[in-house]
């Protein structure tokens, strides 16, 4: 399509960058082929409309008069036969999987283009006799047959050198009378069209008191221009009296007959004026719809129709904007081209549809409506039923009178979002059946069709509908919101099952079920499933991340050092570093034995001295030769723990540094010896001493600062202080991301544990806790007792509170809901109690089948995190 349009030199791709970037709609016709237009809302709103002369009545009238002989054409694809200046082009843009591409000619729905048709109209045929040019039509006519078929022939002959093309479907040849802008031209001179009063001179004689009503509220609504209208009313107003029986007399019909002969004629019916803004109301009822159109309050146009069989199965909203596309055909010839046409309708939903993109109207029968309305400036206005006195009688009263359904409701309308869940036979039945038997979806069915309670009071357990009520449709009696299928409760289940049966996160099945489900509480339920899914439990990655849990900072230097072996280029190291002033100590072990290990410890001891506590793995300080030689020495050993770094995070680092001071000294064939004395020199990161001060309270003679004599000085340095509030600093960073509070478990509590080799969880059971920080004997499904850290440790089941942002939609950047998980309570007295989940536009509180019940203060996500609610909610 692209090609045949750039073919054509309609567009062309757009190899510079465009500040505008309009949506793309693409029209499917029912043999297949496409219509490409935009939609330019956004962009009408910036253009600055010309100023340009379009012909009153009265001059079209005065070019009419007295001729016999009328034929009218209308431009084929008048906006394709525009064409664009090279500074405009960019700004009807648009972007495709191919590439930005723009237009070279005029696209449909720019609020600009009467005024261009006008132009191009009035430039190439406004000279020719006998010729009224009127935005995209041009009226040719002549006294004689001759005179008009000159004319004719002047229009033919321009139109051809121009390569200017007519519309055939339109075109009125060489007839004796036509209907144009509410009038009727023939020989006989100009009157009033009777298409305009038709509905009111067939309009029924009240049946009973509420039609009569009616009636009477649109002869009062147009009082001002029926005189002595109390007195012709008066035998109608008899019977609303409540002691009145109903009596249709010959004095009522008289006086309704002679109402309908007032509004009918000429003085009550405005004349129609270019110059002048327009009103229109428009009203669709079970059977029929009706408009009327206003010119300073004075009826100009009344119309109506009855509804085919197909158009009364539509949704109200779809009925609704159905009267407003009718009333916009009907008095196409008075109003295209207006600035503003203010439309009054009693749907309020429609109003929202209306100031909605295309691409983002879910119901595609209303695209295809709002994609003919944009060649129309509408402002849809919010009017109540019961001061739609004209449209709502047009739209009740009416007669048999139907009209062919346009052949563009049959168009599918396209837009990139487009996605629509398509079922085999037997699954599209059993959807329907659920739908018809669900309680709360067998009435969305009925208020879908027949129009929703006016009162929120009245809506009962539908009211979590009621935000998105107008983006609610019915398609083949199964309910869509926007495009994804709302599924009836009883089979919920059977979708979350199939959405997680290939065993997704929960962040990419809710993103998934949102492109094809939806239904009050759905994020809620999915989480709860992949929460409970055993398989996912199993193999979930460990993502825990509790509150930090620091060691406690020495008094004095060498109190408390944290050890640990580092292998690298196949030797083994033992490394050291004291916790009070960073002291690194790397020294060459025969082997990771205790013996060995032992042994270079002494060495340190008897250089720094015996420090109170060591801080170090299970292997090899875990064994009994090692808890001799701390007996013996007198120093307590703090085992970290297992396949836990992180506990044992300073010597972790340690690590890591004498690691690199190995690799560079190797590399450079230096002494390590030397990187070391320089390290200890060097001020610790966040304090002002370095290790050698803080260690002895001087700096250490160097290569490279043997000039400087004072720097030697011993002098006495204290850095609880700084070493204290550094603590507080990384404690307060770790946590922003890490949960509230430390996870406590029972005895006999079954949980499961995490086996970091093989990357999955297994169940278990708690043993007890033992007397090292957050860590807990367990026994596996072996038997086989284990410490473990709470780090690898979850609940069985878990209550899980999501919290996220609000997600544009489903859509592209789009908006991610924010669910809340209330108590449910176990008692069917309490089953009322729901839970709330907000939704774009939507406040939910339904029940969930998988929410389970918690008897806690706070809730554990399913990282591990414990969110406490705020105290001020604990009376709620």
């Amino acid at each position: 399509m692209l090609v045949n349009l750039c073919e054509k030199k309609i567009i062309e791709k757009s190899e510079e960058p465009s500040e505008w970037q309009n949506n793309l709609v693409l029209i499917e016709k029912p043999d297949k082929s496409l219509r490409m237009c935009l939609d330019p809302k956004d962009l009408n709103k910036c253009i600055i409309r010309e100023r340009v002369e379009i012909p009153t009545l009265e001059e079209v009238r005065n070019k009419l008069m007295n001729k016999s002989f009328f034929t009218i054409v209308d431009l084929k694809d008048g906006f394709y036969q525009c064409e664009l200046k090279a500074e405009s082009k960019q700004y009807c843009a648009f972007s495709t999987p191919f590439g930005t591409y723009q237009f070279n000619r005029l696209p449909f729905g720019i609020a600009c283009a009467p005024e261009l048709f006008q132009q191009l109209t009035n430039k190439y045929f406004g000279n020719i006799n006998n010729v009224c040019v009127y935005i995209d039509d041009i009226l040719i006519s002549g006294a004689t047959k001759e005179e008009h078929d000159e004319a004719l022939e002047k229009v033919m002959r321009t139109a051809r050198q121009l390569n200017i093309k007519f519309n055939k479907t339109k075109f009125q040849f060489q007839k004796n009378q036509i209907k144009y802008l509410g009038l009727n031209f023939s020989q006989k001179g100009v009157e009033p069209d009777k298409e305009r009063v038709r509905v009111i001179t067939e309009l029924k004689s009240p049946t009973n008191i509420k039609e009569l009503q009616s009636i009477l509220g649109m002869i009062n609504y147009l009082r001002a221009f029926i005189p002595n209208m109390s007195e012709i009313v008066g035998p109608m107003r008899e019977l609303l009296r409540k002691d009145s029986m109903w009596v249709w007399s010959k004095e009522c019909e008289a006086a309704f007959n002679s109402l309908k002969d007032i509004l009918a004629q000429v003085p009550t019916l405005a004349n129609y004026d270019y110059r002048d803004s327009f009103e229109i109301q428009s009203n669709a009822s079970q059977k029929a719809i009706g408009c009327c159109l206003f010119q300073k309050g004075r009826p100009v146009y009344y119309a109506s129709r009855c509804l085919s069989s197909t158009e009364q199965d539509y949704a109200q909203i779809e009925k609704e904007m159905l009267a407003i596309k009718f009333s916009c055909e009907k008095f196409h010839r008075l109003i295209y081209g207006q600035k503003i046409i203010k439309v009054q309708t009693d749907h309020q939903p429609l109003i929202s549809i209306m100031k909605k993109d295309i691409h983002r109207i879910p119901n595609n029968r209303l695209r295809r409506m709002r994609v003919y309305l944009l060649g129309y400036n509408l402002d849809v206005q919010y009017c109540p039923g019961k001061y739609m006195y004209v449209a709502d009688l047009l739209s009740r009263n009416y007669t048999t009178h139907t009209e062919k359904t346009d052949k563009t409701l049959n168009d599918i309308v396209h837009t990139i979002e487009d996605i629509r869940i398509e079922f085999n036979n037997n699954k599209e039945n059993e959807f329907k059946k659920a739908t018809s038997e669900d309680i709360v979806l067998s009435k969305i069915l009925q208020y879908l069709k027949k129009g929703w309670p006016a009162k929120i009071e009245d809506w009962g357990e539908i009211r979590h509908f009621h935000k998105i009520r107008s983006e609610l449709v019915c398609e083949k009696d199964l309910i869509y919101y926007g495009c994804c299928l709302v599924v009836p409760q009883i089979m919920r289940k059977y979708i979350v099952n199939k959405l997680h049966e290939t065993h997704l996160g929960t962040t990419k099945t809710i993103k998934k079920s949102k492109q094809i489900f939806f239904w009050p509480g759905m994020v809620s339920d999915i989480t709860n499933c992949v929460s409970q899914c055993e398989t996912c439990l199993k193999f979930s990655k460990n993502k825990i991340k509790e509150p930090l849990k620091s060691h406690s900072i020495p008094d004095y230097p060498f109190q408390k050092i944290g050890i640990d072996i580092a292998e690298i280029n196949g030797c083994n190291y033992l490394v050291a570093m004291d916790y009070y002033s960073r002291w690194l100590e790397v020294l060459k072990l025969k082997n990771k034995t205790s013996e060995s290990v032992i042994e270079v410890l002494k060495i340190v001891f008897s250089r720094l001295g015996v420090p109170r506590e060591i801080v170090a793995d299970n292997n090899p300080c875990g064994s009994q030769q090692f808890k001799d030689f701390s007996k013996k020495w007198q120093f307590t050993i703090i085992l970290s723990s297992p396949n836990y770094p992180k506990s044992n995070g300073l010597a972790e680092k340690a690590v890591g540094i004498a690691k690199d001071m190995i690799k560079k000294a190797t590399y450079e064939n230096k002494d390590l010896k030397l990187f070391l004395l320089n390290y200890r020199n060097t001020p610790v990161a966040g304090l002002k001493y370095s290790p050698a001060q803080l260690m002895m309270s001087r700096e250490l003679r160097t290569p490279s600062n043997c000039l400087n004599q004072n720097i030697f000085k011993p002098r006495v340095v204290n850095c609880s202080v700084e070493n204290q509030l550094n603590k507080i600093k990384q404690k307060q960073w770790y946590d922003k991301n890490a949960g509230s509070e430390e996870k406590v478990f029972n005895k006999g509590e079954k949980v499961v544990i995490y086996d970091k080799f093989r990357k999955e969880w297994n169940t278990a059971e708690v043993m007890s806790k033992t007397k090292w920080p957050r860590s807990y004997l367990v026994k596996d499904g072996k038997g086989k007792i284990l410490r473990r850290n709470t780090h690898f440790i979850k609940p069985v089941e878990q209550s899980i509170v999501e919290k996220t942002t609000k997600y544009d939609d489903i859509e592209e950047g789009e908006k991610e809901e924010n669910t809340e998980l209330k108590q449910k309570n176990e008692s069917k007295e309490n089953k009322s109690e729901q839970k709330k989940e907000k939704e774009p536009n939507l406040e939910v509180k339904q029940k969930s089948e998988n929410t389970t019940v918690n008897k806690k203060e706070y809730y554990t996500t399913r990282v591990g995190r414990q969110i406490v609610p705020p105290k001020r909610y604990n009376n709620l």
